[in-house]
């Protein structure tokens, strides 16, 4: 099952998070673990995350502006150790899809 193809939520329990960020969790381990300096591996990591971000957000055909875009930068920078944070958030705005405005 892809990351894009698996739900994200409704989440019950830390665990069930944890489960839903595998992929990311994965991909910031292998960074971490790459022989790079500290610095790098946070910069890389945070372009991980930014792309975990932008992929989901793509996938629910949700347009980013450039403000948009700035804040996704800035959430990817401010969840650091938090993948479960960033699934949860995803998790909102991909099952709020369906919500008439």
């Amino acid at each position: 099952m892809t990351a894009l193809s698996q739900p994200l939520g409704p989440f019950d329990t830390y665990a069930q998070a944890t489960d839903a960020a595998a992929v990311l969790h994965v991909e910031l381990d292998l960074l971490r673990l790459s022989g790079r300096t500290p610095n790098q591996v946070r910069m890389m990591q945070r372009g991980a995350r930014r792309r975990y971000i932008t992929k989901h957000l793509r996938a629910a055909h949700v347009e980013l502006g450039q403000y948009d875009k700035a804040i996704v930068m800035w959430v990817a920078s401010v969840a650091d150790e938090s993948p479960e944070v960033l699934v949860t958030i995803l998790g909102w705005v991909l099952r709020s899809k369906g919500v008439k405005r």
